[in-house]
């Protein structure tokens, strides 16, 4: 392999390299977006418990004081553009003042979600 053969494979190399960076780093910033639009949404009276990241499916567990919050919790997270799909897997009465609830969510792209 000659000099410039070899120049131009670093060249494709460090643009491949760079490439994945980007992507790695849109990546976390879409987490990031998805993270803040979860947790502004949070009613008093509604905590999350355990958060499970794959790729865009979000994986949410909480409880909440009254079935009501909860309820609503979850329609304000449903409704919001960034979501893609949501399936709540579960809601169940602890005691009287405590339930919990699992809730999967998909999100869109970034280039996916027009807010109006």
């Amino acid at each position: 392999m000659n000099n410039i053969q070899q120049l131009q494979q670093k060249i494709a190399d460090l643009t491949t390299q760079h490439r994945q960076q980007l992507q790695y780093q849109t990546t976390l910033f879409e987490l990031r977006l998805h993270l803040i639009e979860i947790a502004n949404l949070v009613p008093n009276g509604v905590w999350l418990t355990q958060l499970i990241v794959t790729s865009t499916l979000f994986t949410l567990k909480g409880q909440s004081l009254t079935y009501l919050l909860a309820v609503q919790y979850i329609e304000q997270l449903c409704q919001r553009p960034a979501i893609a799909t949501c399936q709540l897997k579960s809601l169940q009465q602890k005691n009287a003042n405590e339930f919990s609830f699992t809730l999967e969510l998909d999100f869109k792209s970034l280039n996916e979600v027009t807010y109006e």
